[in-house]
């Protein structure tokens, strides 16, 4: 009767440590590339070889794992494919989500459409062919990525800016725009998103002020501001030195202009130092165009 009783309690104690087995493998089992599909010694052995890893502490198991490393002849070769796939998959996800605000981002906001914009190129460069596109900006050497990209127009005159535009840039002495102008004053016309990379001097500048001064222009001659309305258009700058130098190029083109005929467009300047009066003033008349530094205009407005 005794000896009954042992081997029912040792059947007992056997069983439950198959069915403690039985659940470790099961909890080690996503940890270990094949133990679903192994049979139960070889579940076992893995799940061993598992529990026996996580004993050891970080220092050796990087040590372990540069030795495995090293015994693989493929370690280069996988090493460098999965570092281009990572560096690919970051640069895919700075340029899809670089023109969109953090807030858009966390918000799930998806742009399909373009800034409404009446701005069209000429017959010409419309017709024109993306081969010939291509061409000219081979030509210009100048590297474009994005789709349905804007043909690059040649002069100021192609870009269809109004005779006055064209005496104020003759003022300056420019006559022909330079590359980053030839293309990315259309885009910025017709409404398109773009980060544009240029080298100091080149001309950047206007290519974000004179579409918004013609902006601006456009929305004044359709319905005019009244007063405390605006801005049309607000420019940003890093310092005060770059706002004011970004306010004088809209001034020089805002004042011709007005003395060629057209609706006055009217801008501010918003920099520390500068009156708060006099800037006010200019709100109170309607303003199209805000030139600031980030600092004062969302500490002030």
């Amino acid at each position: 009767m005794k000896r009954g009783w042992e081997d029912d309690a040792g059947a007992k104690d056997a069983a439950a440590k198959r069915a403690r087995n039985a659940a470790e493998v099961a909890a080690l089992a996503p940890l270990v590339p094949g133990a679903a599909a192994a049979d139960g010694a070889g579940v076992v052995v893995e799940a061993a070889a598992a529990a026996e890893r996580s004993t050891l502490s970080l220092l050796e198991e990087v040590q372990e794992e540069k030795r495995r490393n090293e015994a693989n002849p493929n370690y280069a070769a996988e090493e460098k494919a999965r570092e281009e796939a990572r560096l690919l998959a970051t640069t895919t996800a700075i340029t899809t989500n670089a023109l969109t605000s953090v807030a858009d981002r966390a918000g799930g906001v998806v742009y399909t459409e373009s800034m409404p914009s009446s701005w069209r190129p000429p017959l010409k460069l419309r017709s024109m062919t993306e081969e010939k596109r291509e061409r000219l900006r081979d030509r210009w050497h100048i590297l474009t990525e994005g789709d349905d990209i804007p043909p690059p127009c040649r002069s100021f005159k192609e870009m269809r800016f109004p005779p006055p535009i064209l005496e104020a840039l003759a003022a300056k002495g420019i006559l022909r725009p330079t590359p980053i102008q030839v293309q990315g004053i259309p885009v910025a016309l017709a409404g398109r998103d773009m980060v544009g990379i240029a080298f100091t001097g080149s001309g950047k500048t206007m290519v974000f002020t004179l579409p918004c001064v013609m902006f601006a222009l456009e929305d004044e001659m359709r319905m005019p501001l009244a007063p405390n309305e605006g801005p049309i258009g607000l420019i940003l700058a890093p310092s005060r030195e770059l706002a004011r130098q970004t306010f004088d190029v809209c001034v020089h083109f805002c004042d011709h202009l007005k003395r060629g005929g057209f609706a006055e467009v009217r801008c501010m300047l918003a920099i520390g130092g500068e009156s708060m009066r006099d800037q006010m003033a200019v709100v109170h008349k309607g303003v199209h165009i805000i030139v600031a530094t980030v600092n004062r205009i969302s500490s002030s407005y």
